[in-house]
């Protein structure tokens, strides 16, 4: 939304031009820090995601138009964090290499998503293609019910299952239910071709890979291991963010705005850093860069 209001407000003239394109990647960074309360995230994200902003004066548009929309944000709904001020511990030496391997293993999570996802929606491309659109529409519809009457909780942007990720987080068992559960409902659901996005999604399953990782840990208390789950939380969703969309500096900074929990910065960018490296010896391309060229791809056959 916020892209598509900056290109409106270059005119039709200035569309693909140096300034349309400015406005437009300004305008996508401020819908970021507006919907997540991070206007730093948001001006990283343009220039380390759209790649469109080559010299300090489009940096300088996109960071205005970040604060911008964040300053009306918050003073119309608010100062606090996105997620509230998450109040934990720095963790100690010991758990470093702990939340590094869960770097490690978002990255080749974010790898599997990206290409599942992919996968998926080609599947259900040739699906609509043979006449079944209807069909899917019915699975879909029906396991999204069902869930949706056994585990309301399950569904939506996922807000509350990332809370409660930093909070009162679920054991094990509960931790590794929901991730499979929201896992496979993003990749049906994105895949439909409905709207809805893939920036919250990523969250929640970064938070409770985060969590399940915290758990295997504490296994290892005996050994002076020790680390809050809500760090590992933390850590999660910016590692996870990273392997698949492959903006690291986003993810780290993103998860800072959003948390407020400064001690989770250091283990954050290692963990963040490792996931990308990961993701991209795995051969992952960036989740929305491969999802542009398929959208460009399909629009040239038509």
């Amino acid at each position: 939304m916020g892209a598509a209001l900056g290109r409106a407000l270059g005119g039709p003239l200035t569309a693909s031009g140096e300034r349309g394109q400015t406005l437009l990647a300004a305008g996508a960074g401020a819908g970021l820090a507006a919907a997540f309360n991070a206007p730093l995230a948001g001006t990283l994200f343009v220039l380390e995601e759209l790649k469109v902003l080559r010299t300090p004066r489009h940096a300088l548009a996109a960071l205005l138009a970040c604060v911008t929309s964040d300053q009306v944000y918050r003073s119309l709904l608010g100062r606090a964090p996105q997620l509230g001020a998450i109040v934990v511990e720095r963790p100690g030496v010991s758990a470093f290499l702990p939340l590094l391997l869960l770097g490690v293993a978002a990255g080749a999570i974010g790898a599997l998503f990206n290409r599942l996802l992919l996968v998926t929606l080609g599947l259900f491309d040739r699906l609509r293609a043979r006449g079944h659109a209807l069909t899917i529409a019915l699975i879909v519809g029906a396991a999204v019910g069902a869930v949706g009457f056994f585990a309301p909780r399950l569904l939506g942007p996922g807000d509350g299952l990332i809370e409660q990720s930093l909070r009162a987080p679920l054991d094990a068992a509960g931790a590794a239910a929901v991730f499979l559960a929201r896992f496979a409902l993003t990749l049906a659901s994105y895949a439909t071709g409905a709207a809805g996005g893939l920036f919250a999604p990523l969250l929640v399953l970064g938070a409770e890979a985060g969590v399940l990782v915290g758990h295997a840990v504490e296994q290892f208390r005996p050994l002076g291991i020790t680390a809050a789950l809500p760090i590992f939380a933390i850590v999660g969703m910016g590692a996870l963010f990273a392997g698949s969309v492959r903006a690291p500096a986003t993810g780290i900074v993103l998860m800072i705005e959003m948390t407020g929990a400064l001690p989770a910065l250091v283990p954050l960018v290692y963990a963040a850093v490792a996931a990308d490296l990961t993701a991209r010896l795995l051969g992952a391309r960036p989740i929305y860069e491969a999802l542009l060229e398929r959208t460009l791809a399909r629009e040239g056959k038509s």
